[in-house]
């Protein structure tokens, strides 16, 4: 009883708090740009035989599901996969990989839907949001050497040219790449290219002691060089001059069986891959509201049982007692910030 007038008043005070700020936190149904070429794609999460880590719930509506996924979770929640038929919820919680595996919404069956916060967690303009990577992209079509390519990818939000840490990144940025680009023999034309999409990275080579060394440097200025711990040479490659300045330009093969890195003369004229990270939830109302829930122990999941979790739920839902539901069936949304990207 104790747990729950502690609750009840600090989720009361995050709610007055918050009224203040008028910023809304958003479920919005999920969608990708990867499943299918050059559309926007409704999708779920997948839950068997992928990256994802799910936790399962009872659940009767979607905003049911979503409140009981962020207390499961404890906050670390990347989306939800709703079943109205079998009132079944599915949580996909936040991984270190930072990779999500979703498929193609065939039917209605199963409604997935992921977090976002107007003016926070939105790509800005022009960009594209990646859930697969949780990242924000863009294409630039516009032909740069690789230091004005690089300038112009760090003048757009802060941005910067692509850079490959692990498998997945160079996987992600290979299919975006070609699935939001619609007109191949325009971005590449002549024979020289072939069939092949070349963009420039924010890799570039430098002489220490008369040995080559490859850096990644996606901002301008006295940046420190982060040497590459992962590489995807073509056949052959590299294969440049000593002292000759060269960069890494992505190769992408149109029909997807030829995606590789080659140096080339930093001084030709190459599109860019940009990304920008998503911004991360910091504010003092959500500190609070972790806190709450944090002193309730509701992140420790051994404790969790259904009657606990539905109880907890329950209590939520009537602190908001000035909740906001939106009347659009796409998104919900709620005064307080009751989760984290």
């Amino acid at each position: 009883m104790i747990f729950n007038l502690i609750f009840l008043l600090l989720s009361s005070f995050v709610v007055l708090t918050h009224e203040e700020d008028k910023k809304y936190f958003y479920f919005v149904r999920a969608y990708s740009y990867l499943v299918v070429r050059n559309e926007k794609t409704m999708v779920s999460f997948e839950e068997s035989g992928s990256f994802n880590s799910i936790l399962r719930v009872s659940a009767t509506s979607a905003k049911i599901c979503m409140l009981k996924c962020q207390l499961l979770t404890g906050f670390k929640l990347r989306g939800v996969n709703f079943r109205p038929a079998s009132k079944s919820c599915s949580c996909v919680e936040t991984n270190s990989i930072q990779w999500y595996n979703v498929t193609a919404l065939l039917n209605e069956e199963c409604q997935a839907f992921f977090p976002v916060k107007t003016g926070t967690f939105e790509c800005p303009p022009t960009f594209h949001y990646v859930v697969e990577a949780h990242k924000c992209f863009k294409m630039l079509y516009d032909l740069n050497k690789w230091s004005v390519a690089k300038s112009a990818c760090n003048g757009l939000f802060s941005s910067h040219p692509l850079i490959i840490r692990n498998d997945l990144d160079f996987d992600i940025s290979g299919k975006y790449a070609i699935s939001v680009t619609k007109n191949h023999s325009y971005v590449c034309p002549g024979d020289f290219w072939g069939n092949r999409f070349v963009f420039w990275t924010g890799g570039y080579q430098k002489f220490i002691n008369a040995t080559r060394h490859f850096f990644w440097h996606p901002y301008s200025g006295n940046v420190p060089d982060d040497e590459l711990n992962v590489t995807k040479w073509c056949p052959g490659q590299p294969d440049s001059y000593n002292g000759v300045d060269f960069c890494i330009k992505y190769v992408d093969d149109v029909a997807g069986n030829y995606v590789c890195w080659d140096d080339d003369y930093c001084s030709f004229r190459l599109f860019q891959n940009i990304r920008r990270a998503i911004s991360r939830l910091s504010t003092v109302v959500f500190r609070l509201l972790s806190w709450s829930l944090t002193f309730l122990n509701i992140f420790d999941r051994r404790r969790h049982d259904s009657k606990f979790l539905d109880n907890s739920t329950k209590l939520m839902i009537t602190s908001l007692t000035q909740k906001k539901w939106s009347n659009y069936s796409n998104d919900y949304r709620t005064p307080m910030e009751i989760g984290v990207l």
